[in-house]
């Protein structure tokens, strides 16, 4: 648990952020086995029948979801075909991914969310939105090269 917000401390969201990334900077056994603890735990801890959320209680969206995925392919597990399949629901035609499907801000695209959760994908869904998601980052780079983040 970690981020001590209104809404409570992250739970999902820390959990398979944090295991992408000891899963991807270190090989060794001892590394992975955590990685694969952090899967495990995300595989076991499901509040939502699809998706994974910020805490228990915030509903699932998409950049957690999108790490959860992500993680659990990097232990060599199988995702739910239900959970990219809801993954794939937040992308926007008129660019990117949203956070939740609701029509606030956490509603609209964010370039926060849309880079993890493209990666995230299954291959044909990828494969489906690699031009537009190339748009979308080329239409909302900065001239500095970066980009604007929600949060």
């Amino acid at each position: 648990q970690d981020y001590r917000l209104p809404v409570g401390r992250s739970t999902a969201w820390v959990t398979a952020y944090v295991g992408v990334a000891l899963a991807e900077s270190d090989h060794s056994d001892a590394v992975q086995r955590s990685a694969g603890a952090a899967a495990d735990w995300l595989e076991q801890h499901r509040p939502t029948p699809q998706g994974w959320g910020y805490t228990d209680h915030t509903g699932p969206d998409a950049d957690s979801s999108a790490f959860a995925l992500t993680l659990l392919r990097l232990a060599g597990k199988t995702p739910l075909p239900s959970d990219l399949t809801w993954l794939r629901q937040r992308w926007h035609m008129d660019g990117g991914f949203a956070t939740y499907a609701r029509d606030d801000a956490w509603g609209t695209p964010h370039n926060d969310v849309t880079p993890a959760a493209f990666l995230a994908l299954a291959p044909a869904d990828q494969i489906a939105l690699h031009d537009d998601v190339l748009k979308v980052l080329a239409r909302e780079r900065c001239k500095d090269g970066t980009w604007t983040s929600y949060w």
